[in-house]
């Protein structure tokens, strides 16, 4: 299991490592993923793994705040609505403290 402890940053030492970011970027890749929710970014990191899966994605980011129990219901209402096209791969990254070592 990771430390906890903040790093330069001020962020907790939970971020995916780099060879779990490189894996989600291959499997964005595979399934040629072009829609990706990131449920709990931290700083962002497995975020820029799964976006440079596809190039040109910068302006595509869609940074939603709030708990996900609130935001998720909202983000599936968009889909169900057509505002949203439907989802290749979910990354979870959230609740690291129920999450399997």
């Amino acid at each position: 299991m990771r430390s906890r402890t903040p790093n330069s940053k001020g962020l907790p030492g939970i971020a995916v490592s780099p060879s779990q970011g490189k894996y989600l970027q291959l499997q964005a890749r595979m399934l040629k993923a072009k829609n990706i929710p990131e449920v709990g970014t931290l700083g962002g990191y497995s975020t820029i793994w799964l976006a440079n899966a596809k190039a040109g994605v910068v302006d595509r980011v869609d940074v939603r705040l709030g708990p996900g129990a609130e935001v998720l219901p909202k983000i599936v209402e968009e889909v169900k609505q057509g505002k949203l096209d439907k989802f290749q791969l979910v990354f979870v990254g959230a609740d690291k403290e129920n999450n399997w070592s």
